[in-house]
Formats: structure tokens, C-alpha cells, sequence
């Protein structure tokens, strides 16, 4: 399964038995030094075995994201994804990371929040997304914009900036941007290269951050 969940990467990946630890962990090494290390269960518990409906519902709530450190020691890591049939698992890493760049917006309640949905009614569809928009919506201090299709418009009342799209750019394009005036933000953004395929990364890096959200105002 993690074989698989990295399968957009190249990356090798072997078992050894370690002494000096009872628990199953995972280690990620570059040029053969360890970087960053999870416990099996973290992974276990907010990938695989999971589907996209476990955050698109709701069923975790925002403030509990908290992916495990191997992820996060991923960013600026280009991805490869298939989403389903192809791949039960591999867009579920960018699915979690845009819900932790959320959490963190809602924690932080400062700056800006800019997600694209490709169609707005995905906000309405998804129960658990709408009520994560409304938390943001609502959170002072912090601009939530939403991107998509208008094929829907959300309440006046819910406290979001709408934008809507009819470029086909916005179909091709999945971002979700967090910026703050000083301080940590995030952004990940993800291009459409085929059918229900993928190539997207996450970035803590204000610079690139800036530049991310610069190109999605002036584009949209």
C-alpha cells in the first residue's frame, strides 16, 4: 500500500528490521541520510486506509488534520497522480494537504484562502467541505475565496469571496493557497495532464507561495 501511495515518485523502497523499536515505522532517507520519520499507524490512519469521502464528508474534523511528518517533509516534491480507477490512494496525499493548508488558514485567521473547485456546487455537494467553508467563512481576519464554474452561488451570509470561472483553465487547475501577510502560509497546486491524472506538489516557501498566489489573481 505505501508502494503504491508513492507510486508517482521515484523513489525506492525496501523492509528492514530494526532493533531498538517494537512499533512499525517509516523512514524517508535521501542520499542515505534519514530526514524524517512516521509511525506506520499515522500513515495507516490518514492514507491508507482511508478513501477521499473520509475528508470530503467531513468525517475528520478540520481542527484533528494533521498529516504525518513524512508528508509534510515532502513538500516542494513533484507528484504524479492517478485518482480512481487507476489509483484508490495516490490523490488522497493532495486531498489531505489541502485540507491541512485549510486547518492551518482556520488556525492562523489571518491573510487570504483561495481554493479552486472547479465547479462551485462541489461547495454544496460535499457536506463536509461546505461546513469546512463556512468555519473559514467566518473566521475574522481571514479572506476566504472560492473558484469554480458558477454553477452555483453560495449564501451572501457565508462570509466568502466568490469567483466565478468560466475559463476552462479553472477545470485544469486544483489549488488551495494559503498567504499571510508575515508568517507561515501554504500553498499546493495540482495541473490536470490526463484523464483523471495529475501533477501537483505543496510548498511552505513564501517566495513561491507569493508567486503561486499572484498568478491566480491576475489569471482569475
Amino acid at each position: 500500500m505505501l508502494q503504491n501511495l508513492f507510486d508517482g515518485l521515484s523513489t525506492d523502497m525496501s523492509e528492514k528490521q530494526l532493533s531498538g523499536t517494537d512499533d512499525d515505522i517509516v523512514l524517508l532517507l535521501r542520499d542515505g541520510e534519514v530526514v524524517e520519520t512516521s509511525p506506520l499507524e499515522d500513515l495507516k490512519d490518514g492514507l491508507l486506509m482511508v478513501n477521499g469521502d473520509f475528508y470530503r464528508t467531513g468525517t475528520e474534523p478540520l481542527e484533528n488534520v494533521d498529516p504525518p511528518d513524512i508528508i509534510m517533509e515532502l513538500s516542494g516534491t513533484i507528484f504524479q497522480l492517478r485518482g480512481f480507477p487507476a489509483s484508490d490512494t495516490e490523490k488522497l496525499v493532495l486531498i489531505l494537504m489541502s485540507r491541512y493548508i485549510e486547518s492551518l488558514a482556520r488556525k492562523n485567521g489571518a491573510g487570504t484562502l483561495r481554493t479552486s473547485f472547479q465547479r462551485l456546487s462541489r461547495l454544496h455537494d460535499e457536506s463536509g467541505t461546505w461546513r469546512v467553508y463556512q468555519k473559514l467563512g467566518e473566521t475574522e481576519g481571514l479572506g476566504t475565496h472560492v473558484y469554480g464554474i458558477p454553477d452555483w452561488t453560495p449564501p451572501a451570509d457565508a462570509g466568502l469571496s466568490v469567483h466565478g470561472v468560466t475559463a476552462e483553465a479553472i477545470k485544469e487547475n486544483w489549488f488551495v493557497i494559503h498567504r499571510q501577510p508575515h508568517g507561515s502560509g501554504a500553498a499546493m497546486l495540482a495541473l490536470t495532464t490526463g484523464n483523471n491524472e495529475w501533477k501537483g506538489f505543496w510548498t511552505f516557501d513564501e517566495d513561491e507561495i507569493q508567486a503561486i498566489d499572484d498568478c491566480i489573481q491576475q489569471e482569475f
